[in-house]
């Protein structure tokens, strides 16, 4: 133990040694500063502190405030006593090292690493700053490791321009340690610990653990990383604890594996705010090397704030499953933004993912949000995919007050996808039909997509893709659609919820079930489960308790609920299932469930006490293969101005569908149809029972009027309609009234109108708004 008395700071620019394996515990209250030629040769541990002594157990302080002579014998030192405005320490420009299996610590006041280096293999880095008077705990000294109570005030902690602290190792356990009121990293500065060589399945590397009692920041490429590149190794944990963790400019927390073992946690706890901007990330990675999996990442704040192609993420790239990815947020999540690529033509989203890279197999992680409120905009995504041999991850996300997706401006020359996804695409080789794309789960208050963004999953590839499920105490608000215009393309993109075999898919899309208090979808938005390969749709499934309202067209595409077998597809559109108080849908939109390709049209079914279709609006099971079926039962059930109920077939010997309603009283005006036609085969089968029908009948084929039809190819194909009304005669219980008609001339007094003047008197007014006069002259 060395101390340095009196008022100066220690200005160390050279060598610093210790024979044999002792540690060395340098004391200096005043400050210590490290210049660019200092270095260390010692053969254990290395101690530099400005508190002002070290405390034993019989409460003897080596002081270099107050120094008494020292013992000839001394016990292990159990603590740092700090006075009022410790000193500072700082490394400038210094290369500190410390031999294998011991500790580099530095405990001042603020302490400042500018180019400088604090290198410990298979060994500990602490770095520890105090503000003002106390105690500061020594728990153990092979290796040295300390503690910080909360009565400890603590100072800040600065690492710039290239400052590094690496602790790796080959057995494993070199770790990192910091306590701070501010850790600030900038220029590339970095913390890394990992393990590199060659090991046993035991070894673990050790971790990062930073506490800082308000932010820790980093930027300008600044890096905390726990990396290892070990055979049989796994590498350890990043532990932070602040108030906020502030991460721009290229600044990254990672943990990753590129060898044989697993990627370690990152574990994130804060009181305030998460903030990534300008592409910085927190990254669990399983490398293209690597055997094991990724590690999880779970973060716990206030606000948590994802911006400008920064991301969360955890993705395997080896053979192994991702990590997954855990978030926590008293009030808000917000992944925004994206950085637009002029050459690709394309932007760089702010992201939150969990996925499998091309050329890996595993399994994508799951990806879980709780929050009050979920902001996703403007080319922002949340992802768990699998691009390789391995089923996608899960996403599940509870916002308590509302979950916004909106695209803003991304599509307006990138074309760029703003939305949360699960997508299933597999190598092209990987025959295993097992593999399946993640679900989508959605518990909310409020749902709200806009402006062409998306909430969806899709398969590639052969497998299935998943399913979504939405619960929304309040509304769901799917609105409005957007022109991209790329250098490539120029297409319509619509706002909604999807579930899509693609164009290489071979497998079944997943099913849409939606709960909610009312459901609106406008301006070209839609609920779509679509097939464009080999597979079948998925079913939608709607259950409001109030009104399920479909309005408005964009460029000519409506606002819909649809399953669909696209053009040249093998495979069923299935159901559409929907029950609300009352469903509207008006200005062409539709609920459809339709074959174009091969295999059968779907089925619709409606329960709402009102339906009411108007402008050119639409209930539709067309189909070019088998027929589709339509069930309706609504108190009332109202078609206006070109409005249909359809089930009509094309093709050869394709036979219409069937229609069923059940409504108290049918109104169908201004050219409303209710057909179930075939152009090729018979007609399909009406059947509908009602208290009333008005504006409509049964005929042999379509009219300009409003027409019920089941027409076929010739009129031996006819198919049937039956419209069953209750047996009322509607003469019964009339009252017969006199057949004369009195002349009431006689009857008529005229002693009124021959009187010149009378007054009257008046007790009702003439006129609400005056008074009524007390009399009046007539």
């Amino acid at each position: 133990m060395t101390r340095v008395t009196g008022g100066n700071l220690s200005n160390i620019d050279g060598l610093i040694r210790a024979n044999g394996t002792a540690n060395l515990f340098l004391l200096n209250p005043n400050g210590i500063i490290f210049g660019s030629n200092a270095r260390l040769r010692i053969g254990g541990s290395f101690l530099a502190t400005t508190a002002t002594g070290f405390v034993f157990p019989n409460n003897y302080q080596f002081s270099a405030t107050n120094p008494a002579p020292p013992l000839l014998t001394i016990n292990v030192p159990i603590g740092l006593q700090f006075g009022n405005n410790p000193g500072i320490i700082e490394v400038r420009d210094a290369i500190l090292r410390v031999p294998t299996l011991t500790s580099l610590a530095l405990i001042g006041g603020n302490i400042v690493i500018e180019n400088g280096t604090l290198f410990a293999p298979e060994s500990r880095i602490e770095l520890g700053s105090v503000a003002s008077a106390g105690l500061v705990d020594i728990n153990s000294i092979a290796p040295l490791r300390l503690s910080f109570t909360a009565s400890v005030t603590r100072g800040d902690i600065l690492l710039n321009n290239e400052a590094f602290l690496p602790a790796t190792s080959i057995l494993g356990g070199a770790s990192i340690a910091i306590n701070t009121r501010h850790l600030e990293m900038r220029q590339a500065s970095g913390l890394f610990t990992g393990v590199e060589g060659f090991g046993t399945t035991e070894i673990t590397g050790g971790n990062i653990d930073i506490n800082a009692t308000v932010f820790v920041q980093s930027t300008q490429g600044s890096d905390i990383r726990n990396n290892t590149r070990v055979v049989n190794g796994n590498s350890g944990n990043i532990n932070i604890i602040a108030q906020s963790l502030l991460l721009s400019n290229n600044a990254v927390v990672s943990t990753s594996t590129v060898a044989e073992g697993n990627a370690g946690k990152i574990a994130i706890a804060l009181n305030d705010t998460l903030s990534l901007d300008g592409d910085s990330a927190i990254v669990s990675t399983l490398g293209r090397e690597g055997v094991g999996n990724g590690g999880e990442s779970e973060i716990t704040g206030r606000l948590i704030s994802v911006s400008n192609e920064s991301q969360i993420s955890s993705r395997t790239r080896g053979v192994g499953n991702a990590g997954n990815i855990r978030i926590n947020a008293l009030d808000t999540v917000i992944v925004n933004g994206f950085i637009p690529d002029i050459e690709s033509s394309r932007g760089l989203s702010a992201r939150i993912e969990s996925g499998v890279n091309q050329g890996a197999q595993g399994n994508g992680g799951n990806i879980e949000i709780n929050t009050g409120s979920l902001v996703v905009t403007n080319g922002a995504v949340i992802n768990a995919g699998t691009n390789g041999n391995g089923s996608g991850g899960t996403i599940r996300i509870v916002a308590r007050d509302r979950l916004l997706i909106d695209a803003g401006i991304s599509w307006s020359q990138f074309g760029n996808p703003t939305g949360i996804f699960t997508t299933l695409e597999p190598e092209k080789d990987n025959l295993n039909a097992d593999l399946r794309g993640g679900n989508i789960e959605i518990d909310t208050g409020s749902l709200s997509i806009n402006n062409g963004a998306n909430l969806s999953t899709s398969t590639f590839g052969r497998g299935n893709a998943g399913n979504i499920i939405i619960k929304a105490s309040d509304r769901i608000s799917l609105d409005g659609a957007f022109r991209v215009e790329t250098l490539f393309d120029s297409f319509v993109q619509s706002s909604g919820v999807a579930t899509r075999v693609g164009s290489t898919g071979i497998g079944d899309g997943g099913d849409i079930d939606i709960t909610a208090g009312s459901l609106s979808v406008t301006n070209g938005a839609e609920l779509i489960a679509s097939t464009s390969n080999r597979g079948n749709a998925g079913t939608i499934r709607v259950n409001v308790q109030d009104s399920a309202i479909f309005d408005g067209s964009f460029e000519g595409k409506p606002s819909q609920a649809s399953t669909q077998v696209e053009f040249g597809a093998l495979g069923n559109a299935r159901v559409i299932e929907l029950r609300a108080r009352s469903l509207s849908l008006t200005n062409g939109d539709r609920l459809s469930v339709t074959g174009e390709g091969v295999g059968d049209a779907g089925n619709i079914i409606v329960r709402a006490d009102a339906v009411r279709l108007d402008n050119n609006a639409a209930l539709c099971a067309d189909t070019v293969g088998d027929q589709g079926n339509i069930n309706l039962r609504s108190n009332s059930l109202i078609l206006r101005r070109n409005s249909t109920i359809t089930t009509n077939a094309t093709g050869s010997n394709n036979i219409g569908g069937n229609i069923i309603i059940d409504s108290d009283a049918i109104a169908a005006l201004e050219n409303g149809d209710i057909t179930a036609n075939s152009t090729d085969f018979r007609g399909g089968k009406v059947t509908i029972d009602t208290q009333g029908i008005l504006g409509t009948q049964f005929r042999q084929e379509e009219t300009s009027i409003s027409d019920i039809t089941a027409t076929g190819a010739n009129s031996e194909l006819s198919g049937t309609v039956a419209i069953n009304t209750p047996d009322i005669d509607p003469s019964a219980g009339l009252i017969a009234l006199p057949e004369n008609v009195v002349d009431i001339t006689g009857l008529v007094d005229q002693q009124c109108s021959r009187q010149a003047r009378r007054r009257a008197f008046h007790r009702v007014p003439m006129n609400p708004s005056v008074l009524t006069p007390f009399w009046l002259i007539w």
